[in-house]
């Protein structure tokens, strides 16, 4: 991590430190819905739980539920870049098989509402870190809010189809993902009144 965007970035930023990096998939099933539509479970999916299964060729079989990047001995052992950088993509690797109603955006909520403990770090002395989410997907997000007239032969997983069902964007993801940082926000190009906590941070 060198804070550049590119070897000849004139403006580098503070780079990253303490760094955990998690990877939830966007398949969150269909609860209280029989178990063939559009390749969906029942029982909830991925459930919004951080994945440590190695996918791809040359990975491990199993990781820890989230990487720790180190880049200062005063937290800890240095992590090595080449290694972390592969362990990221063995995660990242989920492949496009799963529940065909996708849902991103649910899972990254849920993911850091609570699902995993220990992934978000609210530390009171050290403070609050810094959350970035990044959509990786090929698909319309359709997070639903109610799985009603949906059935067992629900195979057709068309997000314009469903709009009436799905969360509203601004109220639920919006608002949801501002309230994981109360107090420091928004950003500026997202509000008028962009807040200190906009600041650059290491971590």
């Amino acid at each position: 991590m060198t804070g550049r965007r590119s070897d000849r970035d004139p403006d580098p930023f503070t780079p990253l430190q303490d760094l955990h990096v998690g990877v939830v998939s966007t398949d969150l099933g269909l609860p209280d819905v029989g178990a063939t539509a559009a390749g969906c479970r029942a029982d909830g999916g991925d459930a919004a739980r951080l994945q440590h299964a190695g996918r791809a060729p040359g990975c491990q079989t199993d990781y820890p539920e989230f990487l720790h990047y180190i880049d200062d001995d005063m937290l800890g052992p240095s992590t090595n870049k080449a290694q972390f950088e592969r362990d990221v993509s063995c995660l990242g690797a989920l492949g496009s098989a799963g529940c065909g109603y996708e849902q991103p955006l649910e899972a990254a909520l849920l993911a850091l509402q609570g699902a995993n403990p220990g992934f978000l770090r609210n530390d009171e002395y050290d403070g609050l870190s810094l959350v970035a989410i990044l959509l990786v997907t090929d698909e319309d997000d359709c997070s639903l809010q109610s799985t009603d007239q949906l059935t067992s032969a629900s195979t057709d997983p068309d997000c314009v189809a469903h709009k009436a069902r799905l969360h509203d964007l601004a109220q639920r993801y919006y608002e949801g993902f501002r309230k994981l940082r109360p107090g420091r926000e928004p950003c500026p190009g997202i509000s008028k009144t962009p807040a200190p906590s906009c600041a650059r941070s290491s971590r």
